[in-house]
């Protein structure tokens, strides 16, 4: 999780510059969500929320989050951003893509009428066969998303961040 962590945060910085509404979700065993909101006090509150923990875990616990319980589905946990959205609203989706939830985020997230764009550290650069068929696994994600207009910022995390993001944009 320390790439998409490393990726919000320097989004989180870009939106800061800009004087955007932010608010954060991480999908997963563990639903935690600060709801959307702008204004220097949000902003510090989203960024304690991404400091990370050696244990590798983004504690999420400010008193205005939404907590949900570790049982809760993830496609609970996608309409439940999804009712907090403004039809429009732009979403920046942080995964490695390495299975199919992000897909299935992107996607009712852009059906509710939001812009989302996928960054996606790529974590298969391991040389064994287990990450050979990750990474042809999540190269198909990658294409699938394409395919269907959802824009992706494939990011090496050996490389630019920034860099990145601008390919990202040109393609």
């Amino acid at each position: 999780m320390a790439y998409e962590v490393a990726a919000a945060r320097a989004v989180l910085d870009t939106i800061e510059k800009r004087d955007e509404s932010v608010g954060i979700a991480v999908l997963g065993q563990e639903f935690e969500w600060i709801p959307t909101g702008s204004g220097s006090h949000h902003v510090a509150t989203v960024r304690r929320a991404l400091e990370f923990e050696a244990d590798g875990f983004v504690p999420i616990d400010p008193p205005t989050s939404e907590r949900g319980s570790e049982a809760t589905p993830f496609d609970e946990q996608v309409r439940t951003v999804e009712t907090h959205l403004v039809g429009g609203a732009a979403v920046i989706l942080c995964s490695p893509l390495l299975d199919d939830k992000p897909l299935t985020a992107a996607r009712t997230l852009e059906s509710a009428g939001c812009s989302v764009t996928v960054l996606s550290p790529d974590v298969t650069t391991d040389r064994s066969l287990g990450s050979e068929l990750a990474r042809l696994q999540r190269d198909n994600r990658i294409n699938s998303l394409r395919r269907t207009g959802t824009g992706v910022i494939d990011w090496q995390p050996d490389h630019s961040l920034e860099a990145a993001i601008q390919r990202g944009l040109r393609q």
